[in-house]
């Protein structure tokens, strides 16, 4: 991208560039645009996934994401504080993901599947070329947004696909706070207890490290190793296909997800708000030329030494045992109700039968 001089050149006292190569502090303020943006969506979005489900939320922030999306060349070629408004409005689309993952998690998944859903609904997918990238990403996501509103039912029991055998599949084990959106939701409680904190605090860590390899190794690959685009592109594909068995091995090892689990999804969108400030920060701060690789090394080495610091944090302190405020009192779920019935009815017969 830094090296399309179709829509002119900028002329910078002696130096001259593309209009595309932007500035060290230009490029951070790009991503951060996002993250302003996703700071501002996130309470609205999960609000609004909460009282209302996933669906009408969704389909409104997939809308705004694919015309932002679409629209990205267009407005880097023309001005690069439209495109600052334009990746704000990314960012405000990228809020609604976390929320309405946690919706879906809750409502459709079974008990004993919650966390295999979550590992399905975070993975990633690499981009083509940039400018037929953002417009291909545009067009097929309007096509899919639009899908997911003819096709998604906030509570699977409305559904028109949806047989009696799969439904009582999703609902086994689940009383009405679970099948229902819950009526009042502890979130101090959620929020203070020290595992969830820890869980932030590793999702906060991972995002971190994610963006900042996300956005920074291909230029490292490119810049510093010398990489071709092609053979960047390469190992970078790579390096997101071998997080797939660990995803999903996470995703059978942890399902022990209850019925706060869209809460405690959704708040880890903040973290990755403020991984969003943080990646591009350390990156300012400790990489002075991108051709160095001495400046390199020490932020992929703070990183690491993040990342171990946070699972040393939390080995101590994560378990598998239900926090009191999970353990709630609610009326039991519709086969419960039917079998207290079945047997109420039952032992009026027999005391009819014994009294005759």
């Amino acid at each position: 991208m830094q090296n399309d001089t179709t829509d002119g050149y900028i002329h910078d006292g002696n130096d001259t560039r593309s209009v595309y190569d932007y500035k060290s502090w230009e490029k951070q303020a790009i991503i951060w645009a996002v993250g302003v943006g996703t700071v501002v969506g996130t309470f609205p979005m999960n609000h609004f996934c909460v009282k209302y489900g996933a669906r009408f939320p969704f389909l409104v922030a997939g809308l705004v994401s694919n015309l932002a999306t679409g629209l990205l060349p267009l407005a880097a070629a023309n001005s690069y504080y439209i495109l600052l408004v334009v990746r704000f409005l990314q960012g405000f689309a990228y809020s609604a993901d976390f929320a309405v993952i946690g919706t879906i998690c809750v409502s459709w998944s079974p008990l004993d599947e919650l966390a295999l859903f979550i590992a399905s609904l975070t993975l990633c997918v690499t981009p083509l070329t940039w400018r037929s990238s953002y417009y291909l990403h545009g067009a097929f996501g309007l096509v899919f947004f639009l899908l997911w509103f003819i096709f998604y039912r906030d509570n699977p029991a409305n559904h028109f696909l949806i047989t009696k055998k799969e439904l009582d599949h999703i609902q086994k084990g689940k009383n009405q706070e679970e099948i229902n959106r819950p009526k009042s939701i502890p979130y101090k409680k959620i929020f203070t207890n020290a595992p969830i904190m820890i869980v932030m605090l590793n999702a906060f860590i991972e995002m971190s490290v994610t963006i900042f390899l996300i956005t920074y190794a291909p230029t490292y690959f490119n810049k510093v190793l010398k990489f071709d685009v092609d053979t960047t592109g390469y190992f970078l594909s790579l390096s997101i296909l071998f997080q797939l068995p660990f995803k999903y091995t996470a995703g059978f090892i942890s399902d022990k997800c209850k019925q706060y689990a869209s809460v405690v999804i959704a708040s880890i969108q903040y973290m990755k708000v403020i991984a969003l400030f943080v990646a591009p920060l350390l990156v300012l701060v400790t990489v002075r030329d991108e051709t160095s690789r001495s400046d390199w090394r020490t932020a992929f080495l703070i990183i690491a030494a993040l990342m171990i610091g946070a699972t040393i944090i939390a080995y101590p302190i994560f378990t598998d045992k239900p926090a009191d405020f999970t353990k709630i009192e609610a009326e039991p779920n519709l086969e419960e109700k039917k079998n207290e019935i079945e047997e109420s009815s039952k032992s009026s017969n027999d005391i009819l039968l014994e009294s005759k």
